[in-house]
């Protein structure tokens, strides 16, 4: 059953980008292989070993309630402590009250009551070194200009796998 498990948390990666009809194909497409027993133990997501946390705390915020469960719960598999936001207001005071318990910030870009660069920027007023992650649909050169200007450590396009998440998370906390 490893197999399944690892395709299905791979299936709740995405699943909330995909459509119905996509969903039920993806589901299907599962099923039949599960049945064959098609599907090779090489599919389950590897995490390389240094990709692991070691409790460092990740304030993630992202309005989209299933983008941020799956993060939240990949990030804390893998050994991360996580604080959550819905937007940047609500991270700006999660942030104030422990700044120095923060090492790293992910944020959406397009959020209500405060954006993710407008984010970046208030809390660099607080913690000039802050590290962050800007995570988006897709990037327009504008936004990309705007994630540049706050010099995000990386960003990261929607949809993601944990695979791709845990590394921009571990770049980001070692730079070289």
């Amino acid at each position: 059953t490893q197999p399944a498990e690892a395709y299905c948390h791979a299936l709740k990666v995405v699943a909330g980008n995909l459509s119905a009809t996509a969903l039920y194909d993806t589901v299907t497409d599962l099923d039949a292989r599960l049945k064959q027993r098609e599907f090779p133990d090489a599919a389950a997501p590897q995490v390389a070993r240094h990709a692991q946390g070691h409790g460092e705390s990740i304030l993630l915020v992202d309005d989209e309630d299933s983008s941020r469960l799956v993060a939240r719960q990949t990030l804390e598999h893998s050994g991360y402590r996580v604080h959550e936001a819905r937007n940047g207001a609500e991270a700006l005071s999660i942030y104030e009250r422990d700044p120095a318990g923060i090492q790293l910030l992910i944020t959406d870009l397009m959020m209500p009551a405060m954006d993710g660069v407008t984010l970046l920027r208030r809390l660099r007023e607080i913690t000039p070194t802050i590290k962050a992650i800007a995570i988006t649909g897709g990037l327009s050169r504008a936004e990309m200009e705007r994630v540049m200007e706050a010099e995000s450590a990386g960003f990261i396009l929607k949809p993601f796998d944990a695979a791709v998440l845990l590394e921009a998370v571990w770049r980001a906390l070692h730079p070289r």
